[in-house]
């Protein structure tokens, strides 16, 4: 697959035209992903799951799982919206979230306990 951004009739409906700028982000073997400014200036993420990177996987059925999963993430606003999907290409197009770095009422990222600290179990 070309490491270009696949500009497929549905990808430019959903980007409203031709991007006014695409970076490559880096991302596994078994996608391509891209930043890319909408001809409105608005950012997204665009998506594509390739052949690449596994002998042994189903591009398309990966392509399906990921599809199926941000939607069903999507209703619980837990992942980026899924603005628009084009299967034949297997390309997802993302809203764009900002890295908010840090932040402390993120479960994950409380402070380890001390040596000294009794077990929770």
């Amino acid at each position: 697959m070309p490491r270009t951004l696949p500009l497929t009739e549905t990808l430019l409906s959903a980007l409203g035209g031709v991007p006014a700028q695409t970076e490559p982000l880096d991302s596994s073997p078994r996608s391509r992903v891209w930043r890319v400014r909408r001809a409105d200036g608005r950012p997204v993420i665009v998506k594509q799951i390739t052949d690449d990177g596994d002998a042994g996987a189903d591009a398309d059925a990966r392509f399906a799982r990921e599809l199926t999963g941000l939607r069903l993430a999507g209703r619980g606003s837990v992942a980026p919206a899924l603005l628009a999907a084009d299967p034949a290409a297997r390309v997802l197009v993302l809203e764009y979230v900002d890295d908010l770095g840090r932040t402390d009422d993120w479960p994950g990222l409380r402070p380890l306990p001390t040596a000294d600290a009794r077990p929770w179990y």
